[in-house]
């Protein structure tokens, strides 16, 4: 499912995992009301909020804050965060965020990239969002098939 609608995000990931999205224009557009849809679970099926990142601020050793300008890309189903080349970023209080990165890298290897998170980051080509609530049911439900 698309959405053709340019919808300009920047989203803070703070020093302590806390997703934090500002919007600028994305409230005049369908994007809001699909991403409200899903927050209020109105939208079962296409939970998986898929941005294209233009642009992420410069890296500091110092500091672990990153700033990612994206704009939407489509909505899709919560499965594709179980795509290979999609990682955990981090966990908010009310939604997950994911990095896809290109499938042909190898951000595990580490003679290559030592840093995970730093090749994670410096990699990423879209950020995937999902509710806190359907994450936490996907993950009930790979401990229920894994007998954890």
């Amino acid at each position: 499912m698309t959405d053709n609608e340019t919808a300009l995000r920047i989203i803070f990931i703070g020093s302590i995992g806390h997703a934090t999205a500002f919007t600028s224009y994305d409230h005049y557009t369908g994007v809001a009301n699909m991403r409200k849809r899903i927050r209020d679970g109105e939208e079962k099926t296409y939970v998986g909020h898929v941005e294209k990142i233009h642009f992420t601020s410069p890296f500091s050793p110092m500091v672990t804050n990153r700033t990612y300008f994206t704009t939407h890309k489509s909505f899709e189903p919560a499965s594709v965060i179980e795509e290979q080349n999609v990682h955990l970023l981090a966990i908010g209080k009310n939604e997950v965020v994911f990095l896809r990165v290109d499938t042909e890298l190898d951000i595990f290897n580490i003679r290559k990239n030592p840093i995970f998170f730093l090749a994670q980051t410096m990699n990423a080509k879209e950020m995937i969002t999902l509710p806190r609530n359907v994450y936490n049911k996907m993950v009930e439900q790979i401990d229920n098939r894994t007998g954890m």
